[in-house]
């Protein structure tokens, strides 16, 4: 069943012996990220941690919670991240059947999808405390100030509430949101997010856009959030999917608004559609690196609500290793599905570490024709989700895309500098700062796949050195025998 409050998936870790309790007082000044950083360089398994004493107030702090596979798995409570996958292509783009028979078949289906709207009550555990205009001051909230670069300190584990005032769509996503006063945050965005373009409804509107933060929900809300998603598809009946329950909503205090009913805190506030954005930042990206100095809207807080012992969720935004990674693999996995539905022959797909889930993507694809790999490219960069992509390595299906080291070594054997790269003059990543102007940029793809003669190839391609299967698996099974340590790779490939 779902996890009511983050504290029951805390109860879960700790039962698990995957969560350390730092007692001792610490700052929320670089502390906070410093620890966190530290452990997570230490070990790929680092637990997550709760800060009991910070900065001498009464809230707890939260951080590295879905920092490992396992806890990514718990969180969405399955096994492998593929049992969630095709049910995912039910859930948005359901299937019509031809006849009764089938009909009757989906009735199983339709019932579950039924339980997936979100459900409306009026008061909840994140309203048991409430705090209104003057009253309130985010200043005294333990808000992480991670990196010494940074303007102040950010909000990095918010899930954030609006809904389009053009198309009614409801959103529900994750931005990074900037301290800049006792009631007013900077919304880091950018075009192509659905938030920015509800933005710009509100101001085509001539009207203020509500806005509310949730901190500190069950992880499976938070994940949610964090998937690209078709427009118009509601992302709060996909979180009910994750959490197999209805996610539980009350109307906001001061903002019509929808939020949720069980998190720790919520933060509400309205955009201005005739405010001019501000200037702000830098902060942290998830590049690794700074982002400029830009101008972003503001958000104008009105009312703190929130459980009365409330803890507060941060993620630390960085390079790798990061907590994020295991977020970004969840969606690669449960994305690939409806990738394959835009993508003919488009087998699997995997976000290289060393990319940060944007700069690397490594694709197999079930070649069929000349050219076809540059075809997967274009496709490729015009889908939303994977188009902030700026290097694509395309190799056959039969190439395990989650060895990174042997797609390095197919991209130095395979790749003809000459033929096999493309270059193609696209929208840029909003973090990609290698592009001399910001938005606007190029895309590299390279054919890392068997070239055909159709393509040029007039030389005969050769095939991969290996060991027989059958010597493989007598080795296997008398590994032991041998007296060798440890265990034998499993796998096809040499």
């Amino acid at each position: 069943m779902a996890y009511e409050t983050l504290n029951d998936f805390l109860s879960e870790l700790e039962s698990r012996s995957e969560l350390l309790r730092v007692s001792s007082p610490v700052s929320s000044r670089f502390e906070i990220a410093a620890i966190t950083r530290e452990l997570t360089l230490q070990s790929d398994q680092a637990p997550a941690l709760i800060f009991d004493q910070v900065d001498g107030q009464s809230i707890p702090v939260v951080m590295n919670l879905l920092g490992t596979r396992s806890r990514m798995l718990l969180a969405l409570r399955v096994e492998q991240f593929s049992e969630l996958a095709n049910q995912i292509i039910d859930l948005i783009s359901p299937e019509i059947p031809d006849g009764w028979k089938n009909a009757l078949q989906l009735i199983p289906r339709v019932t579950q999808l039924m339980k997936l709207p979100p459900v409306e009550s009026q008061t909840g555990r994140s309203q048991q405390v409430v705090r209104i205009g003057k009253d309130v001051n985010l200043g005294n909230l333990p808000i992480p100030y991670s990196w010494r670069g940074e303007a102040g300190p950010v909000i990095t584990a918010g899930t954030i509430h609006a809904q389009d005032p053009l198309s009614g769509t409801r959103i529900l996503t994750a931005a990074p949101l900037e301290l800049t006063s006792h009631s007013t945050l900077a919304l880091h965005i950018h075009p192509g997010q659905d938030l920015y373009s509800a933005v710009r409804s509100a101001r085509e509107a001539g009207q203020q856009l509500p806005i509310a933060v949730s901190i500190g929900v069950d992880p499976a809300i938070w994940f949610a959030a964090h998937l690209p998603l078709p427009r118009g598809t509601d992302p709060t009946m996909l979180a009910g999917f994750f959490r197999n329950k209805p996610l539980e909503l009350v109307p906001g205090r001061t903002q019509e608004i929808s939020v949720p009913a069980n998190a720790e805190m919520i933060i509400e506030g309205y955009l201005d559609a005739n405010e001019p954005w501000q200037s702000v930042g830098p902060i942290a990206a998830p590049t690794g690196f700074y982002s400029p100095e830009e101008t972003m809207p503001t958000v104008h807080v009105t009312a703190l609500t929130h459980c009365t012992n409330p803890l507060w969720h941060s993620s630390l935004t960085g390079p790798p290793p990061q907590e994020t990674e295991w977020i970004g693999r969840a969606t690669e996995q449960i994305f690939l599905p409806l990738a394959k539905i835009y993508i003919r022959d488009l087998v699997d797909l995997h976000w290289a570490q060393a990319g940060m889930f944007r700069n690397w993507l490594f694709v197999s694809i079930r070649k069929t024709h000349p050219q076809h790999a540059r075809q997967v490219m274009h496709a490729i960069w015009g889908l939303h989700g994977l188009s902030q992509a700026k290097m694509i390595v395309v190799v056959d299906e039969d190439v395990d895309v989650s060895n990174e080291n042997l797609i390095w070594h197919l991209m130095g054997t395979h790749v003809n500098p000459q033929s096999d790269c493309v270059f193609a003059d696209l929208p840029a990543d909003a973090y990609d700062h290698a592009c001399p102007r910001r938005y606007v940029g190029q895309k590299m793809g390279f054919d890392a796949t068997r070239k055909l003669p159709e393509e040029g190839y007039t030389r005969n391609w050769p095939e991969r050195v290996e060991i027989p299967e059958e010597t493989r698996d007598l080795i296997r099974k008398r590994w032991q025998d041998f007296g060798l340590p440890g265990s034998p790779r499993k796998g096809a490939t040499p």
